[in-house]
């Protein structure tokens, strides 16, 4: 069985996102350390539990990025995966989901099962997993939090929450894409012997402007931050009783 696990690169959540006046994003600066998106952590993580239960399994990583995130690649090495694959993006301006999707389905077919994060931790969209499931042409379940297979071949058993604190089951035939949120399981830490080899490894890497051009279809017009609300603090409960009152909530 043949997983890959799609894992992006993200500025740490303790480094300020800059913005110009017009509100275009503004990209770190080269050299600067991008983690492992937390979401695909675990859908790592996942992975590795696969192939712990079924032997045989060869775990893959890709991720589409800058130089920096070749870090990330070999923190997913040093995690456990066989082997990892940069598709190295050298534009100033970070992909869209549309163009990241286009370019793993490009560059990453064939795969028995693909693992994603529900969303990045910086720009939230959620949309690279159903993307991807999209243009391979593969059935996809969003955020789920357990995930069961007993048969390389297949069906997978998956778990999703659903609105409302309720749960679905699904039986999901292969090849298949899911996407996973943080808190489903605790990622494993790099192992000394692993994270020594993954220094020395050479990754996979293939440059994003020689796959298959993906045409824009979307473009951000704005983005700015809405205007703070305001809000008061009650001393005790009498001046809350009386706040009610005065706005007519109570007789």
């Amino acid at each position: 069985m043949r997983v890959l696990v799609l894992v992006k690169a993200v500025v740490p959540p303790t480094e300020p996102l800059r913005f110009t006046p017009l509100g275009d994003w503004i990209p770190p600066e080269a050299g600067t350390a991008l983690t492992m998106n937390e979401d695909d952590a675990c859908a790592l993580e996942a992975a590795l539990r696969i192939r712990d239960n079924l032997p045989g399994t060869t775990v893959h990583a890709l991720s589409v990025g800058p130089e920096e995130a070749a870090a990330v690649l070999r923190r997913a090495l040093g995690m456990g995966a066989d082997e990892a694959f940069h598709c190295l993006w050298r534009d100033e301006a970070p992909p869209t989901p549309l163009q990241t999707a286009h370019l793993i389905a490009s560059a990453a077919g064939g795969y028995d099962l693909y693992l994603a994060g529900v969303m990045s931790e910086d720009g939230g969209h959620g949309l690279t997993g159903p993307l991807v499931a999209e243009l391979l042409g593969l059935p996809f379940l969003t955020n789920v939090v357990s995930l069961g297979i007993s048969n390389p071949r297949g069906p997978l058993t998956a778990e999703r929450d659903v609105e409302g604190g309720d749960r679905e089951t699904f039986a999901v035939d292969l090849p298949a894409l899911l996407t996973v949120p943080s808190g489903i399981n605790r990622p494993r830490y790099p192992t000394l012997s692993l994270v020594l080899k993954a220094q020395k490894a050479s990754l996979n890497t293939v440059e994003a402007r020689d796959l298959p051009p993906c045409p824009p279809r979307e473009a951000v017009l704005r983005r700015y931050r809405p205007e703070g609300g305001s809000c008061s603090f009650l001393a005790g409960p009498e001046a809350f009783v009386s706040l009610c009152r005065s706005r007519g909530f109570m007789p």
